[in-house]
């Protein structure tokens, strides 16, 4: 029972301690809602008996207002999708960061570098070739002075290297 005396002690200790909090807050309250009564209420009152006498101009308030709602909307879900689109941009940045560094830790700087070569080697080697075949179609390849092979050539456009086409 004592236990029981005592907590119900505590609590009112609480309580004591927080009336003047709570005191304090709820006269800032009131006088907040006396400015609001006094100044805000009177002239949006006036606003709307203004407009309930004239309809006309309350249709031209009702559509900027709505024309401001929908354009606050659209930044809204502008916001959105960028935010996305800047996660997406951002996570795929690093994602390359962190792999190029994987990269060079597991295949060290030299081998780094030779993959490089290796890859641009490739790419030249491809480019040539297509430049090739399409100098090869302004020269002689299609339309009506040259041997006409139809679009692209047919199979003989994937010659080189590329029997599986076949």
């Amino acid at each position: 029972m004592d236990d029981l005396q005592n907590y119900f002690t505590s609590l009112y200790s609480l309580y004591s301690l927080h009336s003047s909090t709570l005191r304090a807050v709820a006269s800032t309250v009131t006088r907040i809602t006396f400015a609001f009564q006094t100044y805000v209420l009177p002239p949006i009152d006036r606003l709307f008996r203004t407009l309930a006498a004239k309809p006309d101009v309350a249709s031209v308030v009702l559509l900027i207002v709505l024309l401001f709602v929908s354009l606050k909307l659209l930044n809204l879900l502008y916001q959105a999708v960028m935010f996305w689109v800047r996660l997406i941009f951002r996570v795929v940045f690093w994602s390359a960061i962190i792999g190029v560094v994987a990269w060079v830790v597991s295949r060290g700087p030299d081998g780094v570098v030779d993959d490089v070569q290796r890859l641009a080697d490739a790419w030249r080697g491809e480019y040539q070739y297509w430049q090739a075949r399409e100098r090869e179609g302004w020269v002689g390849g299609g339309g009506a002075g040259g041997r006409g092979r139809g679009y692209g050539g047919g199979q003989q456009a994937y010659g080189r290297g590329r029997a599986g086409w076949r």
